[in-house]
């Protein structure tokens, strides 16, 4: 079913960060980090802009890792360097370059274990957990996940000593151990509530549900699902509370309860309506076309799409807007619209060129930031071995002198 395969194929990556944009604060705090020079207080603030932007602000993330490398670079900052390379790696392996993502993450650990920094060491772990499970390497995956783990018993953030266990059960679930799996789980959904982490136990409901729905047990997916609801209305976070309608209508459409399905999916249209979420309702009506596409009813498929499309273009989502121009599309083929169609095949075309230009563009930035960095470290490690060399010299100096000194002493009170 097209629904479930659309909300399969983005799973794993909404537990990587939420659908809200950061607020005002995360805007006022990148303005400070921009104003600021000294490089170890410009990387703190990076270091709380990163954890704000993992939220789903992935373009603000990317400034950010560009900024804090070319900052580094200047300062000469091994520490700048490795902040920079963390928030780097994030946004690489939450848009697909997992390769180089990894690789900057396994470079900023291997400076914060010289450091023996526990917090930094938990965060960096569980996402090189997350690069590992998105690449398929399950037991790679599972190994990080356990170190970040690890490192959470003696991080002072009280939410690293079981971050990683949603990543961890996930994992588990992926190489076949779904017993164990659904236990870490919900290892990690009790943790979440005693802490009042209410939205992170709503996630794991909603991902426990996805997992007995799978396996059949639909009393027990019902069950999850209408837990992953309560507790997103015992966050406050309309938001959330918006995600559980929408997971609550893919289950009513797999149970084939189609007017019960069709309800939850414009409840959470309407949420995110008052909430403004422009986001959300892109997604909402995105879900609706599917929603009618898939029982038949091409005409009202094709409204909801469009809208869909509409909204995605005056807001500026280009993914987004091809997303549902390539499902309206397939739309027009059904309905006989072949003129529209054909006007919708050209748009997509365009805006599939526009995001190269603009993936390449970004590579280009990237490139060059990290281009800047390494050659700022192989300045950096040439400088202190001549720092070193030139420490050694003056100790041999001076210890020569010193000895010089003691023989004369000697050989005056020996007269």
């Amino acid at each position: 079913m097209q629904v479930q395969k659309h909300y399969l194929r983005i799973l794993f990556l909404i537990f990587l960060f939420l659908l809200a944009s950061p607020g005002v604060n995360a805007q006022n705090n990148y303005q400070e980090f921009l104003e600021d020079n000294d490089i170890d207080k410009k990387s703190e603030k990076a270091l709380y802009l990163w954890n704000e932007y993992l939220r789903g602000d992935l373009d603000s993330l990317k400034i950010l890792s560009v900024e804090m490398l070319l900052s580094a670079a200047d300062a000469k900052s091994a520490f700048g360097r490795a902040v920079g390379y963390k928030c780097l790696g994030s946004y690489q392996i939450r848009t697909g370059e997992i390769e180089s993502g990894l690789s900057h993450m396994l470079d900023s650990r291997t400076y914060f274990e010289q450091k023996e920094d526990a917090q930094m060491l938990s965060e960096i772990n569980n996402d090189i957990g997350n690069a590992y499970y998105l690449a398929g390497k399950y037991s790679e995956a599972i190994k990080a996940y356990l170190a970040s783990l690890e490192y959470g018993k003696s991080s002072p953030d009280k939410t690293d000593k079981f971050n990683a266990k949603s990543g961890l059960g996930k994992a588990y679930c992926a190489i076949g151990d779904t017993s164990v799996g659904m236990y870490t789980m919900s290892e990690y959904k009790n943790e979440s509530i005693k802490i009042a982490k209410y939205e992170s136990a709503a996630d794991a409901y909603a991902y426990l549900g996805q997992i007995e729905m799978e396996r059949g047990y639909i009393s027990l997916a019902k069950e999850f699902y209408r837990k992953s609801i309560l507790f997103s209305k015992k966050s406050d976070s309309k938001i959330h509370l918006s995600h559980a309608l929408n997971n609550q209508a893919i289950l009513k459409f797999n149970l084939n309860e189609l007017d019960s399905s069709l309800f939850y999916f414009e409840e959470s249209l309407r949420l995110r309506e008052q909430l403004n979420n422009a986001k959300g309702i892109i997604e909402s009506y995105y879900n609706l076309g599917f929603f009618y596409g898939a029982t038949g009813d091409f005409h009202n498929a094709y409204l909801n799409y469009s809208r869909s499309v509409d909204l995605a273009r005056e807001n500026k989502f280009v993914g987004d807007e091809l997303d549902a121009l390539n499902e309206l599309i397939a739309i027009c083929s059904e309905l006989g619209y072949t003129e529209e169609q054909e006007n919708y095949e050209q748009i997509a075309q365009q805006l599939t060129d526009r995001i190269e230009r603009k993936n390449d563009t970004d590579k280009e930035i990237v490139a060059y930031a990290e281009k800047i960095i390494e050659e700022v470290e192989i300045v950096d490690k040439v400088a202190d071995h001549a720092k070193t060399s030139s420490y050694f010299i003056w100790i041999l100096i001076g210890g020569t002198f010193f000895l010089v000194i003691i023989a004369f002493t000697r050989k005056k009170k020996k007269r």
